[in-house]
């Protein structure tokens, strides 16, 4: 079997895990909504009459049964399947120190919005899903794509990027499609996510390119590639109008949050709507309302990183150069060739890989046959 099916399968074990790993969060919140949540509240109320106090003592329990209820199906795809497929993985005791740490992570940022949403609650403020919407958008696609073109680049070490070749390609391209740069930089350090190896920084018509120190192993066109893609986006405003639409979804959706929470309550015989026992509802209202914007955010994500990609060949003419920054990622995050449609409407925001090159060799093919062309008709002249 060769490298890509092996990846194929990988990637597809894990995105059914995905949908695994969602039952059992659904049926956690079920369990503890209609057993084990009130016994836990009560328990907490008799610890402790400050509210502040009660709603961190039953968070630490309830997030610290759930982190116990789904153990076994987070080692299995981050350590088990990673080994049944011989990639690399850390030693267990690594992994779990830095599962531990990530736990860590999420309960305080959890802890932090559970305690203002109910805090709300409690002093009848019928606005509580305006924060939560707040908090819900802060971790959406469009808000991180801004903070690594504009918030990022303010804390990163950069310096000028000593390959003269390519700090000339790049500003070039730029210039062909209007855009004022000032110069390309390297990161002194690792601090970009996997996917995120060049970013572009525009402020007021002139910016910067920051590429991360892994693409000094890539080619001079495969970057011209890459940063080509991200000058598409800074072009179209395409963060801006993601972050836009995603404004707009999550408010709309964490409005009716609230609707339907005030409505649910009463059939688990919750009296008030701050009591914090009513937590795995108003968690399960959540999650249900993401995985319902889900399928049309992906859509819309998807839908501009092709208009990018296809502006990105336009101006640099490199298919050949584009197919093997594709391949390359590939390898780097591991994606799904030929991701079923379910799965690829649900879980990617970026088009699949086979309908990425086909895009590329179908502009090869368009160049190939205009050069052709115009070639024929030089001669016929002659």
């Amino acid at each position: 079997m060769t490298n890509n099916n092996l990846d194929n399968d990988y990637c597809a074990i894990k995105d059914k895990l995905f949908f695994v790993h969602i039952g059992l969060t659904f049926f956690y919140f079920f369990i503890m909504a209609y057993s084990f949540s009130f016994s836990l509240s009560e328990m907490v109320k008799f610890m402790t009459g400050n509210a502040v106090i009660g709603i961190s003592i039953y968070f630490l329990f309830f997030y610290l049964l759930y982190s116990i209820f789904t153990f076994g199906l987070k080692y299995y795809q981050d350590f088990v399947l990673k080994k049944n497929f011989d990639l690399k993985i850390p030693l267990f005791s690594e992994w779990l120190q830095s599962l531990a740490k990530k736990e860590i992570a999420w309960f305080f940022a959890f802890l932090f919005i559970v305690q203002v949403i109910y805090g709300l609650m409690e002093y009848e403020c019928s606005f509580w899903w305006i924060f939560a919407g707040l908090f819900w958008l802060s971790f959406c696609p469009g808000m991180l794509k801004l903070y690594f073109a504009y918030i990022y680049p303010l804390f990163c070490q950069y310096r000028r990027i000593q390959n003269t070749e390519l700090d000339q390609k790049l500003i070039s391209l730029a210039q062909k499609m209007n855009i004022k740069v000032s110069g390309v930089y390297l990161n002194k350090f690792q601090g970009l996510d996997r996917k995120t190896k060049v970013i572009f920084i525009g402020i007021k018509n002139k910016g910067k390119f920051i590429l991360s120190k892994e693409l000094e192993n890539y080619s001079v066109s495969e970057v011209e590639v890459l940063a080509a893609r991200e000058l598409a986006h800074y072009s179209y405003a395409h963060y801006w109008k993601l972050l836009a639409l995603n404004a707009g979804v999550v408010f709309l959706l964490s409005f009716l949050v609230s609707s339907i929470f005030n409505h649910s309550i009463k059939s688990f015989d919750f009296v008030l709507d701050f009591d914090i026992a009513s937590l795995p509802v108003l968690s399960g209202i959540f999650l249900t309302a993401i995985l319902t914007a889900l399928p049309f955010l992906n859509t819309y994500a998807r839908g501009i990183e092709l208009k990018a990609d296809k502006l990105c060949l336009k101006f640099t003419k490199l298919p050949d150069a584009f197919v093997s920054v594709l391949i390359r990622s590939e390898h780097d995050y591991c994606s799904n060739y030929f991701p079923a449609k379910f799965i690829e409407v649900m879980l990617y925001n970026y088009p699949s890989i086979s309908e990425r090159i086909y895009l590329a060799e179908k502009y090869a093919q368009d160049l190939l046959f205009k050069t052709y062309h115009n070639s024929a008709e030089n001669v016929e002249k002659k």
